[in-house]
């Protein structure tokens, strides 16, 4: 496709940190896009390493990256800080550790026009230990209205709710920003810009390639209080759909991401902190005791009634059957 200035102007959204290795690729498969007309907006969210000055040198190459440097405050503050400068009437997000194939954008962007969506998607590839993987690549195309789009999201499978395999409407983000000083805002914010928008278009056709690296936030030691906040996530977005639509056969999502969590705790040593968490992960999980919609499966209902009631015992036969079976991964 050739530079045309008359096509809208897409936004994208770089937060970096830390990513001497990886962020020359990332930015310059951006600057290389089919689609040209481009404001790419780069977040040196407090690098201590060499990615500030790599970043600058990318910038006096290509004038449509514009760099930021400003102290450590996390993704959330870097992307909102992206949000409040962006000027397209589209806008996209690329972690600074990632890359896309060149035509992702044009594809994106087509995609969407063609099927008057608020929201196009495209599938992504898993990069990790020198292997690449995408789940879903039949370049098959589906269009959803916005209660379909939301149950889709919720299902987290086919369309989940990371921001950077995706093309928004820049609308879609006035008033919503994302939360600081909490993991997992991908979550706290999809299902609420997927709520105001009216169509969404997918294509299973992957086009984004996501790094997952050793030592990242995301792949550090396991730690409950992190999965507490994916479970919250989760809670959030229950309640927000109870309020929002009429149907809560959803709530076994809360229940299940409950469970996950406590097993996990089941593999650690007893601790005070720990055992907080999962008390406070019960107190929500009890609010859905009378919902009759919450237990779809005998096994997560049999979970559910050894962890409320006969939790040692739990413990004792959960713990037996990882080690027996050698399952050490803590899985997200």
């Amino acid at each position: 496709m050739n530079n045309n200035s008359l096509l809208p102007l897409i936004s994208i959204i770089v937060p970096v940190y830390n990513v001497q290795e990886y962020v020359r690729k990332c930015v310059l498969s951006i600057c290389r896009q089919t689609y040209q007309n481009l404001e790419i907006i780069v977040i040196d969210d407090g690098s201590t390493d060499d990615s500030g000055r790599i970043c600058d040198m990318l910038a006096k190459q290509d004038n449509r990256i514009k760099v930021v440097h400003q102290s450590n405050g996390g993704q959330s503050f870097a992307r909102n800080r992206g949000l409040s400068m962006a000027s397209g009437e589209y806008i996209g997000f690329v972690d600074g550790d990632d890359w896309i194939e060149m035509d992702m954008y044009e594809s994106l962007y087509y995609l969407l026009l063609e099927n008057d969506a608020d929201i196009s998607v495209c599938s992504h590839y898993v990069v990790k230990s020198g292997g690449i993987k995408a789940k879903y690549a039949s370049g098959k195309i589906s269009v959803y209205s916005s209660e379909e789009a939301m149950k889709v999201l919720i299902e987290d499978k086919l369309i989940r709710s990371y921001v950077w395999d995706k093309l928004y409407k820049r609308d879609l983000f006035d008033q919503i920003c994302f939360p600081i000083n909490r993991l997992f805002e991908d979550l706290a914010v999809s299902y609420r810009i997927f709520h105001r928008a009216k169509r969404v278009a997918m294509q299973q056709c992957p086009k984004y390639y996501y790094l997952v690296r050793e030592g990242s936030a995301m792949q550090s030691k396991y730690d409950p209080l992190r999965e507490y906040q994916l479970f919250l996530g989760v809670y959030e977005r229950d309640q927000f759909v109870r309020a929002n639509y009429r149907w809560k056969d959803l709530s076994s999502y809360v229940l299940q991401r409950g469970v996950h969590l406590i097993d996990h705790a089941m593999m650690l040593s007893p601790s005070e902190s720990t055992e907080k968490i999962v008390e406070k992960v019960l107190e929500i999980m009890h609010k859905y005791d009378c919902d009759h919609f919450a237990y779809k499966s005998i096994t997560l209902r049999t979970k559910c009634y050894f962890v409320y009631r006969h939790r040692i015992c739990y413990r004792h036969i959960y713990r037996t059957v990882r080690m027996f079976f050698k399952l050490k991964r803590y899985k997200f």
